[in-house]
């Protein structure tokens, strides 16, 4: 209520090393916690236009982590205890009392709301978590999966140069000779196998092994056997675990923003590593090892899902099978060793010429089939040559062994009126009709004189319908 007080207690507030900021009104203090969002307020009771209790009933509504220290120099009119429940504040200091016993109330404000503080970031930390955890269930690629595990992970820390640190044979990814993957894994150390498999900011995009500093990928080796969290000034590792397996690390530089509650940094790797084993775990059902394409079961499975989304949404898909041409005479000649190096090189070359959301399946010893969502027969007929191009081109082993593809594409892309209503167990029997229409193409690719890709005409929804009941009727 005078300029003297306001001063001197800026003096002796700035003096014990706080940072202040004064106001001589209510208004003008409200406009100040509104905008610059104090860790304590130090109001007085009586003040020109407005009184401190005015000023709290309006600073209240909208900021509840602010502590306020009310004080007055007629602290016998209100009973302190009565004004603290009444107006939710933190302290009612009688300025009779003198300087010390306002600087102790201004310590216990400061000591709760850090605490306070605490309690609301471990809140946020582990709603971040939950909010998070559905996400890496997912499923989705390993490179997918491990950017979902870095940007979460920043988002408990603050920044943005981290990176994901595992050894190779622990995590299943693409062949280090798939020139066609996202391209954010180097190679560490080949010896034991330990790789930076993700990262971003300053490690995003790395490539070779001199653009990480020895001295970091000295301390990544260190850590890899260690089991808690090691925060070292800035930097911050994490380990990755199941069990007593260690899968890989998080690391983290350049820690913004204070520091963490380690232990929902803890939990958060639990979860990522759960997640990233049972990325893992699903690989090995669903893919086939020689290849890394889907299993036949699961291949079918997908396929009956797009094709309920591509008729409920109206958009085409295209189903196709390729097969290599005299594949049993590379197995006669050269043996089965060459023989899956052909399998394992031809995989890569379709897997990698395909969009994100297109996937293959290996359906026999080298017969592939591969699913084109969003794609109607023209483009589906474009993408399939260029891949048999690529195929023709390639060369195998120091026999110099060459390949060629026999293909046959199929297209659902017509959804005129009437749309028939599908049901959940003829979705099976439509993908078995595409299928079979697609090999009826790769025979006539063979029958050409192979190397060749031939398409059926464009399906429509009704007439693929009607083909499947037909064929159920002579069944019956």
């Amino acid at each position: 209520d005078t300029e003297e007080v306001l001063e001197s207690t800026r003096l002796l507030l700035e003096r014990e090393g706080h940072e202040v900021v004064v106001a001589s009104t209510g208004s003008e203090g409200i406009a100040l916690v509104e905008s610059w969002a104090p860790h304590l307020l130090i109001l007085d009771y009586f003040m020109p236009g407005m009184t401190g209790e005015e000023v709290v009933k309006r600073i209240r509504p909208s900021d509840t982590e602010v502590q306020i220290l009310l004080q007055t120099g007629y602290a016998s009119e209100k009973p302190p205890r009565v004004m603290l429940k009444q107006l939710d504040i933190q302290g009612y200091h009688d300025k009779s009392e003198g300087p010390e016993k306002l600087l102790i109330w201004v310590d216990a404000a400061l000591k709760a709301y850090r605490q306070i503080a605490t309690i609301n970031k471990s809140r946020r930390g582990l709603r971040h978590i939950l909010d998070a955890i559905p996400e890496m269930y997912n499923l989705q690629t390993l490179e997918d999966l491990l950017a979902g595990v870095l940007e979460q992970t920043e988002g408990l820390l603050g920044g943005h140069d981290s990176l994901v640190a595992a050894y190779h044979d622990r995590l299943t990814r693409p062949d280090d000779s798939d020139a066609g993957a996202d391209l954010l894994a180097i190679t560490v150390n080949r010896e034991d196998g330990l790789e930076i498999v993700a990262g971003t900011g300053r490690f995003a995009g790395l490539k070779t092994l001199a653009e990480v500093e020895p001295e970091l990928v000295t301390r990544l080796h260190d850590f890899m056997n260690q089991s808690e969290i090691i925060e070292d000034g800035p930097r911050v590792f994490v380990p990755l675990r199941v069990g007593s397996q260690a899968l890989g690390t998080i690391y983290f530089d350049g820690k913004t923003g204070g520091g963490h509650d380690v232990e929902l940094l803890r939990i958060f790797a639990m979860q990522a590593s759960q997640a990233l084993e049972n990325r893992r775990l699903f690989g090995m059902a669903t893919q086939d090892d020689l290849t890394r394409t889907l299993i036949k079961r699961f291949f079918f499975r997908r396929m009956e899902e797009e094709v309920h989304e591509a008729c409920r949404y109206e958009y085409p898909i295209a189903l196709c099978i390729v097969d290599l041409d005299e594949f049993k005479t590379v197995n006669d000649v050269h043996g089965h060793v060459l023989g899956d190096q052909v399998l394992r090189e031809v995989s890569r070359i379709l897997r990698n010429g395909l969009r994100g959301h297109d996937f293959v399946g290996r359906f026999g010893g080298d017969e592939f089939v591969i699913a084109l969502p969003h794609t109607d027969r023209r483009t589906a007929v474009d993408v399939i040559e260029r891949l048999r191009h690529r195929v023709e081109e390639l060369k195998i082993g120091g026999a110099d062994v060459r390949v060629t593809l026999s293909c046959g594409v199929v297209a659902l892309q017509d959804y005129s009126p009437p749309k028939p209503v599908l049901r959940r167990g003829g979705l099976g029997r439509m993908v078995e009709r595409m299928l079979e229409l697609a090999d009826e193409m790769l025979y006539v690719s063979k029958e050409q004189g192979r190397n060749a890709v031939n398409s059926a005409p464009s399906l429509t929804v009704s007439a693929l319908v009607e083909a499947v009941d037909s064929v159920r009727t002579e069944q019956a």
